[in-house]
């Protein structure tokens, strides 16, 4: 559901999609460390950072933290010079999918507003990354950026893995751990703290099922296992993480 703030003679709605926000008209104070999507009235389609430009958006506003947007498309870190739109299919796309989705923001639920963030954010991705600069440190992450993508979409695979995921990305098993050599996590462990999210996440459902179902549902193959490394990680058995919800 939107939430109504009155500005004068005005009425500014602003809708949560998730971690993004959209706003059917400019923000006063954007926030910091965001990106803006939006069209203005001189039918220009433009993607801003931090201070959105001076003239006024005609329609909806896509308002995305920075780290999420940059996540998607690490390139976007390496240049001072946040692309022109105006010419993108994928752009003209998004600004179509947005004014679609104002009709129906009223009657989504929580998650069903969140996952049309995620579209949204997809198709911004996909309308950006045409026009970002090619350097071997941008095409790394880049490619990072899709791994990690393209695991949590296939989170419940028994056959995720680091020779799977090599696989779908055209690239030998070295050559994706090379890729991750300088990140935070290796791949199998990428893996697993994405498949112990998703586990929390159910055990604080009351409709996730039990905590055996929970976990094979999710690509844990092994109750006492999934139990030891869900505790290594939180802190807390699964059984008292449900307690706790």
């Amino acid at each position: 559901m939107p939430e109504t703030v009155l500005d004068g003679a005005s009425t500014t709605g602003r809708w949560a999609l998730g971690d993004l926000a959209l706003v059917d008209r400019r923000l006063a104070d954007p926030g910091d460390e965001v990106f803006g999507f939006e069209l203005t009235a001189s039918g220009e389609i433009v993607l801003w950072s931090d201070r959105p430009p001076v003239e006024e958006a005609t329609g909806h506003t896509l308002v995305v933290p920075r780290s999420r947007l940059l996540a998607l498309c690490p390139r976007l870190a390496e240049t001072d010079h946040v692309p022109g739109l105006q010419s993108s299919p994928g752009a003209r796309l998004l600004v179509r999918y947005l004014d679609a989705l104002v009709a129906e923001l009223s009657v989504l639920t929580e998650t069903e507003a969140a996952s049309a963030g995620e579209a949204a954010l997809e198709l911004l991705r996909a309308a950006i990354e045409p026009s970002m600069p090619e350097t071997r440190d941008a095409r790394r992450a880049q490619i990072r950026a899709d791994v990690r993508r393209y695991i949590r979409r296939h989170l419940r695979d028994d056959d995720l893995s680091p020779e799977s995921i090599a696989r779908a990305h055209a690239v030998s098993v070295r050559t994706l751990h090379a890729l991750f050599e300088d990140s935070d996590e290796s791949v199998a462990r990428l893996v697993r703290r994405e498949r112990l999210a998703r586990c929390l996440e159910d055990l604080r459902r009351p409709t996730g099922g039990s905590v055996t179902e929970i976990a094979f549902r999710w690509g844990f193959r092994d109750a006492a296992h999934f139990a030891r490394v869900f505790k290594r990680a939180y802190g807390q058995s699964p059984s008292d993480a449900r307690a706790a919800a």
